[in-house]
């Protein structure tokens, strides 16, 4: 399995990650970031996978205070059943907020992403299969999805990126667990 979707009980998350913690995310965010792109459907859809990107060259996105990434941080662990987590990206994705093709492999682990989204299948996560290479557009649900996926090393890496149509905000984990890890290397 590529990724994992909602695996995990969501409804630990209920609590904390409400109207008020999604409007003060909202307000922390750096608005100078982001604009309105009309072609940014057309950065997803023509992926280039000959060159190695780690990192996404384009993006359309704005980042927020870690601060709200970080209060998520002990449930993850409690979830997961291990402290090796970090917190890693924390976004918000505005309509036409995207995140370009990458393979995040220099920095290989699992990672874990909580996402909450305004309206029900208006933002996704894309990848590219590592075995068909068949690329799969996965929509979020309205409210919060949890994916889990593996970023390997060394080829084939693992292709993916965002997009949205609505208001989608993203708290990124990185998991390294002392025995899966080690496999994939």
């Amino acid at each position: 399995i590529m990724i994992k979707k909602n695996s995990y009980d969501i409804s630990i998350f209920d609590k904390i990650v409400n109207e008020k913690f999604i409007e003060d995310c909202m307000n922390t965010a750096n608005k100078s970031e982001y604009s309105v792109q009309r072609d940014w459907m057309n950065k997803l859809d023509n992926p280039c996978f000959d060159a190695t990107m780690s990192i996404a060259d384009e993006k359309n996105l704005m980042k927020f205070d870690k601060k709200f990434a970080d209060k998520l941080l002990s449930n993850v662990k409690n979830m997961i059943g291990h402290d090796r987590v970090e917190t890693s990206g924390h976004f918000i994705y505005p309509p036409t907020g995207y995140m370009g093709w990458h393979t995040n492999h220099t920095n290989p682990c699992t990672r874990l992403y909580i996402t909450y989204a305004t309206e029900d299948k208006k933002s996704f996560f894309r990848y590219r299969d590592r075995k068909t290479k068949e690329i799969i557009t996965d929509y979020d649900n309205k409210g919060l999805t949890i994916r889990e996926f593996f970023i390997p090393k060394h080829k084939p890496y693992f292709w993916h990126c965002v997009g949205s149509m609505c208001h989608r905000i993203s708290f990124g984990f990185r998991i390294n667990p002392e025995n899966e890890f080690t496999k994939y290397i």
